[in-house]
């Protein structure tokens, strides 16, 4: 008889320790839930005040201009970069497909 008490308490235990790590499970889900809803919300509200600010202005940018580590040019497929020894490494097509040199 002792044994049965012994098998059902090793059981309650085992269904607490599952319980426990399930309710920890729960937290952490809702904690990331609340997490990304308020980034969201945050992101909506504020987005368009912060926007203009981040943005990158097209005025800034003219094709063909040199930076300091590469250069863009245009040519009839689309716009070419090249790296600060001349070598071609991306192309961006006018249709908005990319080519990776």
């Amino acid at each position: 008889m002792s044994s049965r008490w012994g098998k059902s308490l090793l059981n309650l235990l085992k269904m607490k320790k599952a319980k426990k790590n399930l309710l920890k499970d729960r937290r952490n889900f809702l904690k990331f839930l609340a997490t990304g809803t308020g980034s969201l919300l945050v992101g909506t509200l504020l987005g368009s005040k912060l926007g203009p600010l981040l943005s990158f202005k097209g005025e800034d940018f003219k094709v063909g201009q040199d930076f300091k580590n590469f250069k863009v040019i245009e040519e009839d497929k689309g716009l070419v970069f090249f790296n600060k020894s001349g070598k071609k490494i991306l192309t961006v097509n006018q249709d908005g497909s990319l080519e990776i040199h």
